[in-house]
């Protein structure tokens, strides 16, 4: 495991956090040292995540069809040097309510207010991607095409902030204590300096471990 004091006094964005793995990041990173704003997608949420470490981690509800939060992350973002960004939007369960084009749309508006505060930072990006079963239809392929290409797009240009992607399992997992310490000392690792080898863009996958 990489040196966990790099974390300390740190400002790290959670999008997606309802999501086990990212709450259990939020947490993590709190407990570390870091500040963090943790992005979640309904007012359900936000108790738990405040729960980590209260003095540490600022709950912001952003829900997926509304942009009032935006104004407030972008103010706050405007002379901030982040070092941390991880957006799981797009692993969070698709629902009736959360279709796939508005996450999609939400991804792209928040990694466009964090840009330039991770590159005054020289800070760190990760972005989830779910991993395609082989008879995926076209829809699925496609939508999962658009955030890999979301990826690359603020990959280009970000120096000397590196945007990574991380293949995470598209359908639904327990998510049990091994899977979360295992997934999140991967992301982790691609949010620390010990992942300098790997090249922005580049996309790496986790599987969790076969019972």
């Amino acid at each position: 495991m990489v040196s966990l004091s790099h974390f300390k006094d740190k400002t790290a964005v959670v999008l997606g956090a309802e999501h086990p793995l990212g709450a259990a990041l939020v947490a993590r990173l709190a407990t570390f040292g870091a500040q963090v704003i943790a992005i979640a997608g309904s007012e359900a949420a936000r108790p738990p995540l405040a729960a980590a470490a209260a003095c540490r981690v600022v709950p912001l509800v952003l829900p997926y069809d509304q942009t009032a939060n935006l104004e407030w992350l972008r103010d706050v973002s405007a002379e901030t040097a982040l070092h941390v960004y991880i957006d799981l939007t797009a692993v969070v369960p698709a629902t009736a309510i959360v279709p796939r084009d508005v996450a999609f749309a939400r991804s792209a508006r928040v990694g466009a207010i964090v840009a330039a505060p991770l590159r005054r930072g020289a800070g760190r990006a990760v972005i989830g991607l779910p991993e395609l079963p082989p008879d995926a239809p076209p829809g699925v392929s496609a939508r999962q095409a658009g955030f890999a290409a979301l990826l690359q797009g603020f990959a280009a240009g970000a120096a000397p902030a590196r945007w990574l992607g991380l293949t995470l399992p598209g359908l639904p997992l327990g998510w049990g204590a091994a899977d979360l310490t295992s997934a999140g000392d991967l992301v982790l690792m691609l949010c620390h300096p010990a992942s300098r080898g790997l090249a922005g863009g580049q996309r790496l996958t986790w599987r969790a471990a076969q019972a």
